[in-house]
């Protein structure tokens, strides 16, 4: 059905034709059909206040000189064509051009959609070759906006405007400002955009963002935009002023500047979220630098081969690479990454998930990943000279059947099967023996690699980390204050101590917990347990525990078992003590014990191995500071650090802002391990970093608190 024209007139406005012009005024308002088409228009075009147009696809609109085509205060225009059938503004002479679309105080109802607008020309000191945007907030998407010029904005100029531009392709505009797009004191939306071959005299090739307060550019592919002037900057982007706007996963690449910013330069900007981009061939001008700016989200992104450096003053962001993206075909403008892409996977991991539930990759355009699997990766303890087996679920959301191949950088790990087919949407199960015979204690690193070999070509690298260990140097130990144990009918309890060794120079993490075996061949428990319990290199550490049997525990034997491994079924090491329950009590007796209770948790005696023979070998030898443990945590962390003398020590905590949350430790300290414990049950979630001041070290690392 076509779309009508209504338009209220409140005054009837006449444009002088040409010969051969159409007549656009009267009563033709309410049809511009392409019955009429092409509407040769000499004069300026104004929609009146609080009135609406619609133009319907097809139609051209061809200025036969340098006119404007107004959308007066709260008028509505509504140009909308198709994927196939565009509306055009023109011109026949593209050297007078035309003055452009020009929305002044419109109707944020406006919208212009799957139209051409070309040799728009801003005229002497005019911005906006295409399209003009004062007070006004249009839907600009889908468009060709192509050989345009203005003073600023060659193809688009926003000024206090919240305007969504989505999905345009701007090409080949030029204005001394802000070749492609230039908008200032606004909101701008600008997402999904191809903006490439434009330029700028003076300030931002393809974009230029002044003083705009949370403007989103996103997912755009920024190309080949340069500024001419020397001394200038921003010839991909430049953020100057303003605060609280986000450029995030851009793909920008072959942009240039002659000073400093040929990708992005931030100028003056404060808190702006720059993460995920892609910012790679820069010939000049840099990749990315900033001045008098904060960042406030920074990094995950690939700056690479970009001169004369990446950085001006070197700044990566934490989580920046810089390598080869693999583009599919750059020379061809298909930038969508191929398989095996650093930037896969590389994103800020707390970004949302890609479509395709994997972590945000890097750049405008995510890789759909039709495989996945389950664990990402292997962490596991290894007894040495012994085999354990794990399972790697594979899944495919492919339409077509999957064909995957299993190998692996080391001969200790096997797969079964190592290759086999996934139909679709469906899962399949490979058994990996893990062989811990001739390796070394201690972190052993390999890399599973899964190929995907139909219906496409893919590799994932799945890293392993096998903590060899043995029960010679890392083990518990269950110890009774004395033996025979024996229990009275009515209940009754018993003491002894738990204990955790570990003299090796690694680090080990075990479940660790306690159970029964009862007379009657069941387990009781875990009585108690703790996962992820952190067996410290020479280190001991005893509990000295009291246990309570009730008096309804049947009688007969128990086995009293302390184990670690990994909870519930896993057990890598066990030692066991047993007692004897006479009879079961009643609670009538002289003595009832009712619960399980077992006592004793918070007193804990820490003992470095070897010490007690006088040895002092492992005191530490220098300053250090450790990972915290857990991390990411909830409400509560340790952290670690030694000391070789006896120093003073400040542990503060800082939020990303650089603020001072929270001073941890700030005194005199004697030499040796020490390790403090944060509640950070009054701070919001989020990155924060520890900073750790003894004798003239200065260590810090980062942490994540997540509620």
């Amino acid at each position: 059905m076509r779309a009508l024209i209504m338009f209220l007139v409140t005054a009837v406005v006449l444009f002088p034709l040409t010969a051969n012009a159409t007549d656009v005024s009267g009563d033709q308002w309410g049809t511009w059909t392409r019955d009429n088409s092409p509407y040769n228009v000499v004069g300026e075009i104004r929609v009146p206040p609080e009135s609406t147009l619609v133009i319907e696809p097809g139609i051209v609109v061809n200025f036969q000189g340098h006119y404007k085509f107004i959308v007066d205060s709260l008028a509505t225009l509504l140009a909308i064509g198709t994927e196939s059938d565009s509306i055009y503004f023109t011109t026949d002479d593209s050297a007078t051009g035309w003055n452009g679309i020009r929305f002044d105080y419109a109707h944020s109802n406006s919208e212009i959609s799957y139209c051409v607008l070309q040799y728009g020309k801003g005229g002497a000191g005019e911005s906006g070759g295409a399209i003009h945007c004062y007070q006004s907030s249009p839907t600009i998407s889908s468009n060709t906006l192509r050989n345009n010029s203005a003073a600023s904005g060659g193809g688009i100029y926003c000024f206090h405007s919240t305007a969504s531009m989505r999905d345009n392709t701007i090409i080949g505009n030029s204005a001394t400002d802000g070749g492609g797009i230039y908008c200032g004191w606004g909101t701008p939306t600008i997402v999904e955009n191809t903006i490439t071959d434009n330029e700028a005299r003076l300030f931002g090739g393809g974009v230029f963002l002044r003083v705009c307060d949370s403007a989103v550019v996103c997912r755009n592919i920024i190309t080949n935009n340069d500024v001419a002037e020397e001394g200038r900057h921003g010839g991909g982007i430049i953020c100057s002023g303003g605060t609280g706007n986000m450029v995030l996963n851009n793909t920008i690449v072959g942009n240039s500047a002659p000073w400093c910013g040929g990708g992005i330069a931030i100028w003056s900007t404060n808190e702006i979220d720059v993460r995920n981009n892609i910012v790679v061939s820069t010939p000049s001008g840099y990749g990315v630098c900033r001045k008098r700016s904060t960042i406030f989200n920074a990094g995950f992104s690939d700056v690479w081969d970009n001169l004369p450096d990446n950085y001006h003053p070197p700044q990566p962001g934490y989580g920046d690479i810089s390598a080869d993206p693999l583009f599919v075909d750059p020379g061809g403008g298909d930038f969508h990454l191929e398989w095996g892409s650093p930037c896969i996977d590389a994103g800020d991991p707390d970004s949302p998930l890609d479509p395709d539930g994997t972590r945000a990759d890097m750049g405008a355009f995510y890789f759909h990943q039709g495989v996945s699997f389950s664990p990402e990766e292997f962490t596991l303890n290894l007894l040495i000279e012994t085999t354990t087996e794990k399972v790697l679920s594979i899944h495919s959301t492919c339409t077509d059947t999957a064909l995957f191949y299993l190998s692996s950088d080391v001969g200790w790990i096997t797969f079964l099967p190592e290759s086999g087919y996934i139909p679709p949407d469906s899962t399949s199960d490979v058994s990996i023996t893990f062989d811990g015979t001739g390796l070394p204690l201690g972190p052993n690193q390999a890399t599973i690699v899964l190929y995907v070999l139909e219906p496409y070509q893919g590799r994932y690298d799945i890293p392993v980390t096998a903590h060899v260990f043995s029960t010679d140097y890392t083990c518990i130990s269950l110890t009774p204050d004395s033996l025979p144990i024996t229990i009275p009918p009515e209940g009754g309890s018993f003491s002894f101590w738990a204990q955790t060794f570990n003299a090796t120079d690694f680090t080990y993490y075990f479940d660790i917990w306690i159970d029964a075996d009862l007379p009657t061949r069941q387990k009781y428990g875990p009585i108690y347990k703790r996962r992820n319990f952190r067996f410290k290199p020479h280190y001991g550490v005893a509990y000295h525990l009291s246990q309570n049997v009730p008096g309804f525990a049947p009688a007969g034997e128990y086995s009293y078992n302390f184990k670690m491994g990994v909870l519930p079924d896993q057990v890598d090491f066990q030692d066991s003590f047993t007692f004897t329950k006479l009879g079961t009590g009643s609670s009538l007796g002289p003595v009832s014990v009712t619960s399980w209770d077992l006592v004793g948790w918070g007193e804990e005696f820490v003992a470095y191995l070897g010490q007690a023979q006088g040895q002092t070998a492992f005191m530490p030898t220098d300053y250090s500071l450790s990972q915290n443990y857990p991390n990411p945590f909830n409400a509560t962390t340790v952290i670690e650090y030694a000391l070789p003398v006896e120093s003073h020590v400040k542990l503060q905590v800082y939020n990303i802002r650089g603020q001072k949350v929270a001073t941890l430790v700030n005194s005199k300290q004697q030499a040796g391990y020490r390790s403090v414990n944060w509640d950070a049950s009054g701070v919001s979630s989020g990155l924060y970093f520890y900073r750790l001041t003894a004798g003239s070290k200065v260590f810090s690392d980062r942490m994540m608190l997540l509620k």
